[in-house]
């Protein structure tokens, strides 16, 4: 792919995919522990954290892992994601 072609595939990449469910993001009135008392109550970082697995799932990289760790309070619950390497022994 040629650096033109990559930077319009890049740019058209943003504009359709990322910046749109980036918005829809953001309006999940998902905050931090220290500005939310109800964080482990409210379900608030559950959906944020299964709004970003919904997308990542649909960008179809090979040999992703996702898994949702919940742990008891006062851990704040995340995701963890893993891609096997391809052509290596390594992992990212």
């Amino acid at each position: 792919m040629q650096s033109t072609e990559l930077k319009s595939y890049v740019n058209e990449l943003v504009e359709t995919n990322l910046m749109p469910n980036l918005e829809d993001f953001v309006r999940i009135p998902n905050l931090s522990r220290m500005f939310d008392s109800e964080l482990f109550t409210n379900g608030l970082n559950e959906k944020a954290c299964k709004f970003v697995m919904d997308w990542a799932e649909k960008q179809n990289v090979k040999g992703m892992k996702l898994e949702f760790v919940q742990n008891k309070p006062p851990r704040t619950p995340y995701i963890f994601g893993e891609v096997e390497a391809q052509g290596s022994d390594s992992t990212v």
